[in-house]
Order: C-alpha cells, then structure tokens, then sequence
C-alpha cells in the first residue's frame, strides 16, 4: 500500500494539495493494472493550535478512482493530534 501528497502553503496553517493512495498486492507478480486499486484528487490541510502545546491537524480530500477496481469518487477525512514542543507537565 502507498500513500503520498504534495501541498503548498497558502497561509499560516492552511495548505492545499494533491493526494494519492493506493494497493499492489505482490510486488513480484502484481495484478493488471485494472483490477488494482488507485485513486488521486485535492486536499485541504488545516491545523488548529489547541491548549498546552497540542495541535489538531485535519485534512479533507476528494479522491478519484483511476482503475475499474476502485470507486470511482472517494471523501477523505484525517484528522490527527501533535504533541508539540513546550508542553508543561500537569501540577
């Protein structure tokens, strides 16, 4: 499985890209291209600065089906949690 993604930053906190994802099954002896799954398409990437040095980063995007075998349209939605620097301990 693969998963990558170019962005730009078009502000603090606020990017656009390009998203894409994907399965081949055995790398020695892979299925036809049709019946593997890929898809690609735009994303949006945000990040919201929480409390205490913790950030929330959601990311939403649509993607597209390339192959018979994957849908043809697709809505990602990632949202994750980073533990930044300066994080004070609990008294």
């Amino acid at each position: 499985a693969y998963g990558c993604h170019v962005k730009r930053e078009l502000r603090e906190c606020l990017a656009i890209g390009i998203e894409s994802f994907g399965v081949v099954e055995n790398l020695g002896n892979p299925l036809p291209w049709s019946e593997q799954e890929h898809r690609i398409g735009p994303a949006l990437f945000t990040e919201f600065k929480m409390a205490n040095g913790l950030v929330m980063t959601p990311d939403l995007g649509v993607l597209f089906g390339l192959t018979k075998a994957t849908p043809d349209v697709a809505i990602k939605l990632n949202i994750g949690f980073q533990l930044v620097k300066g994080i004070e301990p609990a008294k």
